[in-house]
């Protein structure tokens, strides 16, 4: 029984599939017993292949040193990206803090207030994206 990423090759091409398949390795992704699919995603050497929903039927599990090696490259791109997007929200969540105490220290303001002034000029900036698109503008 194919489970959540194990390893699979595309053995038989899908009824109706107007793209050929078969022979393609990936993993099973999102298996869905009922429905009797799984989302499947294509394992290459150059990081980049199909996904979609195939019938479980199709997929053979397997388990070869060049597919694990693949998936095991997937897995550490994706957990360097999601250490990335932490240690930014992080220091986005840092620098905020620290210019709203130096805004309330400056301006005798209640955080609140300045939270809203911060507001403000954030959607003031993204107006003047939009008009600076409009005029042409750099």
């Amino acid at each position: 029984m194919i489970k959540n990423q194990d390893l699979v090759r595309i053995v038989k091409q899908p009824e109706g599939g107007l793209v050929q398949v078969c022979g393609l390795e990936g993993f099973a992704d999102k298996v869905d017993y009922r429905a009797n699919t799984c989302y499947f995603a294509e394992l290459s050497e150059n990081g980049i292949g199909g996904r979609g929903t195939i019938s479980l039927s199709c997929l053979k599990k397997i388990d070869t040193p060049k597919l694990r090696r693949l998936k095991q490259i997937q897995e550490d791109k994706i957990d360097m990206l999601v250490r990335q997007n932490a240690n930014r929200s992080d220091a986005f969540a840092k620098l905020k803090q620290e210019y709203l105490a130096r805004a309330c220290a400056e301006t005798d303001m209640d955080m609140g207030s300045v939270l809203k002034v911060f507001e403000i000029m954030g959607e003031f900036e993204e107006k003047w994206k939009e008009l600076r698109l409009t005029l042409g503008l750099p």
